[in-house]
């Protein structure tokens, strides 16, 4: 995929709508000779594990109102559906997006 992709874009629109905006720090996007990274403020939401937020089965909006107005804004396709296409999205390339889930943040790397 291209390196302003749909599935970068996605990503960078999930970042900031399942965000926790009671935390005092920021998104952070940083690009690399060789990869892309996009690292999230806030873990995982109570009740969401790491295989299910993998998997794409299961997403907890943190901010409703502002998921509306990206999907209003055509900016995302439908709720929860997110990490699922970006994941289809590389599919049948040789390099995959890896994710990196911690408490307080998540990461997502894209190689270039």
């Amino acid at each position: 995929p291209e390196s302003c992709s749909p599935s970068k874009r996605t990503a960078l629109a999930n970042a900031i709508v399942h965000r926790d905006w009671d935390i005092h720090a920021h998104i952070s996007i940083s690009m690399f000779d060789d990869k892309v990274e996009i690292v999230s403020v806030g873990g995982l939401p109570n009740g969401v594990d790491e295989d299910k937020y993998l998997d794409g089965q299961l997403s907890v909006l943190r901010n409703p109102i502002l998921a509306n107005v990206f999907h209003k804004l055509d900016l995302i396709e439908k709720f929860g559906t997110g990490i699922r296409r970006i994941k289809e999205a590389y599919h049948d390339s040789s390099t995959k997006p890896k994710f990196k889930i911690f408490e307080n943040r998540l990461q997502l790397y894209f190689h270039v």
